[in-house]
């Protein structure tokens, strides 16, 4: 039983970080802007690298996700941020220079009277890689978070496992020295 979960954990591990690597290509690919393009090249990158049969270090590996997320987090921002009315009022989102930059309105909300409340217009459903998008940044930031907090989370057991063993070894070579002084 103990060696069919061992042998299970690497898979587990390499399922995991191939699930992280389609998500980071999918924030690349589904809505390509100047702010996706991050997404795309760390993806390419880090798929040429192990394309050269060259192994990258499960701390190099959480460094990248950490950058990326953090990224990941900034860039949800923006969107949040370029759907509020004073932004939309300041900027003129309909521009092409903010649809390369890739913030695009979700939701439309400008005045049209100081009297009525904005009504909220959605973009046409013709427009779905804007809404995936969004959605699918979530997901990856969610995660690589939690990715990143289990594999803390099994560092830190093995390095109980390792002290446990450690521990185990040097109570057997105190008995043994007790022994040893007890028939001599």
């Amino acid at each position: 039983m103990i060696e069919s979960y061992h042998n299970l954990t690497p898979a587990k591990l390499h399922l995991s970080e191939l699930t992280s690597l389609t998500l980071l290509a999918l924030c690349g690919a589904i809505y390509p802007s100047i702010l996706s393009a991050v997404y795309f090249i760390s993806f390419l990158a880090i798929i040429t690298y192990w394309s050269m049969y060259l192994p990258i270090g499960r701390r190099t590996m959480n460094v990248l996700k950490v950058g990326v997320s953090f990224y990941c987090a900034v860039h949800s921002t923006l969107l949040y941020v370029s759907q509020m009315e004073l932004f939309q009022k300041v900027f003129d989102l309909s521009s092409i220079s903010f649809k390369l930059i890739g913030l695009p309105v979700v939701f439309n909300s400008t005045c049209i009277n100081d009297t009525l409340m904005a009504p909220v217009m959605l973009s046409p459903i013709d427009h779905w890689p804007i809404y995936l998008n969004a959605a699918v940044l979530l997901i990856y930031f969610i995660y690589t978070g939690l990715q990143y907090n289990y594999q803390q989370l099994e560092d830190v057991s093995e390095m109980l496992e390792d002290l446990t063993l450690i521990n185990d070894f040097v109570a057997l070579a105190l008995f043994c020295r007790i022994l040893s002084k007890k028939f001599n």
